[in-house]
């Protein structure tokens, strides 16, 4: 789920080409081991557009799902259950659910290796945008605005435990990837700046703002923010000289 929608059975992926198959999928694994009502299944997928055949072609859909897993080996997949149908999941079948539970652990606990493992696991666990072909549906939308919300903040984390302990360099290939993919994200366009500089690449660094900036222009026709500016103003006087400074949650 963390990333585009993949479905494996025993280390076999299955085939989730159709459209309809793959939100149908969805909606089941974002509700995982929890009844889905078929009226809520319909609203979501068809809404306006639903006909008295839909729910005959909503049994279709699941029949293909479930002869997918059955070729794969796995029969016991999706029940029928009223009022309408369930995937039920292990703990270790899907990634959403142990993504939830390392950020719990990251979050319950103060500091330690324990928590900075469960912090690393998690960001890894993050393939690319969520579901990013499947945003027309609430549910899908939902989760991927949530997992956004948590990827921040795990990559904040990260990037103050590396600073703090004299790894910045070592920052900078994580929130590059980041803004590669999320191009628009200015807080981690300031992070990665800060980072550049306190890895004595202080060019680089600088070079980070006229890069954002011809983004936003092309993109949103707007400047970066006071605070992107203001990062940029510190790296040519040289002063950032704090870890707390580093992370600047001001930047949206």
């Amino acid at each position: 789920m963390l990333g585009d929608l993949r479905w494996t059975v025993d280390d076999t992926e299955l085939d989730l080409a159709a459209p309809m198959h793959r939100a149908l999928l969805a909606i089941l694994a974002i509700n995982a081991n929890t009844v889905v009502s078929t009226e809520q299944i319909i609203d979501e997928i068809w809404g306006a557009t639903a006909t008295d055949g839909t729910r005959t072609t909503l049994q279709s859909y699941v029949s293909v799902l479930r002869r997918s897993a059955r070729e794969a080996g796995r029969d016991d997949l999706i029940e029928t259950r009223s009022p309408g149908y369930v995937l039920r999941l292990g703990d270790d079948e899907l990634d959403l659910r142990h993504f939830r539970r390392l950020v719990a652990v990251a979050r319950q606990t103060v500091r330690g290796p324990d928590r900075e493992q469960a912090l690393r696991d998690a960001l890894g666990l993050i393939r690319g945008a969520v579901l990013p072909d499947l945003t027309h549906l609430d549910t899908a939308r939902v989760l991927a605005t949530d997992v956004a919300d948590q990827w921040r903040w795990l990559v904040q984390e990260v990037v103050e435990i590396d600073l703090a302990a004299g790894r910045a360099a070592e920052c900078v290939p994580l929130l590059r990837s980041v803004v590669d993919v999320n191009p628009l994200e200015e807080r981690m366009w300031g992070l990665l700046m800060r980072c550049l500089y306190r890895a004595g690449r202080q060019a680089d660094a600088l070079r980070a703002h006229p890069e954002l900036r011809e983004i936003l222009v092309e993109q949103l026709g707007v400047d970066p923010s006071t605070e992107i500016q203001a990062i940029e103003r510190d790296i040519l006087d040289g002063s950032i000289d704090d870890v707390a400074a580093a992370v600047t949650p001001s930047i949206q």
